[in-house]
């Protein structure tokens, strides 16, 4: 008799195992779907942390890690910590992170504090208590792109079922970003103007539109600046178009440079460049029009190995004294960059 029920234990504990199997696969099959019609970067972040804790799950603590092409480094973008486990306090990743990045493979601790290859010594900077972890890559076409990481404060939780699973999950994930990043660039160059990496009109006064509206709804001023080049055409007729595209790249640098990192930067058409101050009164409007337009005076542009330099006139307007919506906005401070023309130019009117 017990002979017989420890095999009916052993099939049923077979059978169980099969039907959570075939769960997997069949939500792997979801996963699929879901992110190949995803088309932004946060989106498929959360759908991989979401789908790793649906699938794999046993996890109390689950961080995203993404490289950061610029610095060359593992840069955390996304985790789901349970309500029992540590903060995350690391936003780059650690010793375990970077031999994933590394060796380009998944990585099954079962219990940290018995693992030779990462001792306790080496761990000491990582601020949160752990026994054992699930790691993959995130991998496409031989680049690692990121890490998904699963922690467990009990040893022995992770088996290398569930890393396979993971691993699948990942080169689902990998795909999807890659689609994501290039749909973005995609976008950011129908909105961006090739010559100076400045917002085209259309996509600048749409972010002037929610602005002003989120100006309104919270009670705030929004500054708007219309910049013009002065004397442009000399420029061309002088040196030829190709010195007035460096002029037009030299000026939208130093409005880069000089605009308060809030503001929104445009180049409205031709010569004429735009900047949008939310939360900015008239006055600080004005006090950042002088720097401005100081500092491209003071620009040393070299075309045809002479240096010359250039001045813009401005003209600025201020939501709601001024406007109260954005076509009126920018009418008004139009009129007033052309009477900073008039007046003698490579000046701001505001009134």
């Amino acid at each position: 008799i017990n002979i017989l029920t420890d095999e009916y234990n052993r099939h049923k504990k077979e059978e169980l195992s099969l039907e959570k199997r075939e769960a997997r696969y069949k939500s792997l099959g979801d996963v699929a779907t879901t992110l190949s019609t995803t088309l932004s970067i946060d989106e498929v972040e959360k759908h991989i942390l979401n789908h790793a804790l649906r699938i794999v799950g046993k996890a109390e603590a689950i961080l995203l890690f993404l490289v950061d092409t610029d610095r060359q480094e593992l840069k955390l973008v996304a985790s789901k910590i349970s309500r029992d486990f540590d903060h995350v306090k690391a936003k780059k990743g650690d010793l375990l992170d970077e031999w994933v990045f590394r060796e380009r493979q998944c990585l099954l601790v079962d219990d940290i504090k018995k693992d030779f290859r990462f001792s306790e010594d080496k761990m000491k900077g990582y601020p949160r208590s752990f026994r054992s972890l699930a790691s993959a890559p995130l991998v496409e076409a031989k680049k690692v792109l990121g890490i998904l990481r699963l922690e467990h404060s009990r040893p022995y939780n992770y088996t290398s079922e569930d890393l396979r699973f993971l691993d699948v999950l990942c080169d689902l994930g990998a795909a999807s970003l890659v689609n994501a990043k290039l749909y973005q660039e995609t976008l950011d160059l129908a909105i961006t103007d090739g010559l100076t990496g400045l917002k085209l009109r259309r996509y600048f006064l749409d972010r002037l539109n929610e602005e002003l509206s989120r100006s309104l709804r919270e009670g705030l001023n929004c500054s708007f600046l219309m910049i013009d080049i002065d004397n442009f055409k000399d420029y061309n007729d002088r040196y030829g178009h190709t010195a007035g595209d460096m002029v037009l790249k030299a000026l939208a640098d130093v409005l880069r440079k000089k605009a308060p990192s809030l503001a929104s930067i445009g180049r409205y058409g031709g010569e004429e460049f735009c900047i949008c101050l939310p939360d900015t009164s008239k006055e600080k409007a004005k006090r950042i029009a002088g720097d401005i337009k100081r500092s491209i005076s003071e620009e040393v542009i070299e075309l045809r190995r002479v240096n010359t330099q250039i001045t813009v006139s401005m003209g600025l307007a201020t939501f709601p004294d001024d406007a109260k919506v954005a076509d009126e906005l920018i009418q008004s401070s139009d009129q007033r960059l052309y009477k900073a023309k008039r007046a003698g130019k490579n000046r701001v009117i505001w009134k």
